[in-house]
């Protein structure tokens, strides 16, 4: 396969999982896994059953989002009474986020939920499809965290969505000229 035609097939999958994401995305908010926010409550208390007592800067280090962001969600799980913030041996400022058993509960009863939505979906697709499928999505999920991390030594999220953010606006430009 030439190199062309390899990266239209990657493309292809690029906009194939983004129109995945927004699926997820609205299923995620029918379980409750993400708020309407677009924030997913799953997935931070996802990082906190599976890291144990985080800071939120760690956590928006491990997702492709601003502190900010994480910030805010933790705000609103602390809130809810799914998570607290604990003192923090390492640093006098940066408290800990942990979940509460409450917000184990929730936890655990949306991935029952995911789990028995996905129990629905794609019966006939066999089981070796499903594995390809994961390991080819996983490998371009490990190129494009080694590439963003060759860019961006640090790989700080404030600098990924600076460029992130640059490149729409190229785009939007590219598609409005101004009108002389």
């Amino acid at each position: 396969m030439s190199n062309s035609s390899k990266a239209q097939q990657i493309t292809q999958i690029w906009h194939q999982v983004i129109r995945l994401y927004f699926k997820l995305q609205a299923t995620g908010r029918d379980i409750g896994a993400v708020n309407t926010a677009n924030g997913s409550t799953w997935g931070v208390l996802n990082t906190l059953v599976n890291h144990g007592p985080t800071t939120v800067p760690e956590i928006a280090r491990m997702r492709p989002v601003s502190r900010q962001h994480i910030q805010t969600l933790a705000n609103e799980l602390v809130a809810e009474g799914l998570a607290e913030f604990a003192h923090n041996p390492r640093h006098r400022k940066s408290k800990l986020l942990q979940i509460t058993d409450k917000g184990r509960e929730q936890y655990n009863a949306q991935s029952e939920a995911m789990t028995e939505i996905a129990k629905t979906l794609m019966p006939d697709v066999p089981k070796s499809d499903l594995e390809a499928t994961r390991r080819v999505l996983g490998a371009l999920t490990d190129q494009l965290q080694e590439n963003a991390s060759a860019d961006d030594p640090v790989d700080a999220p404030s600098s990924r969505i600076a460029r992130r953010r640059m490149g729409m606006h190229a785009a939007f430009r590219r598609r409005h000229p101004k009108a002389d």
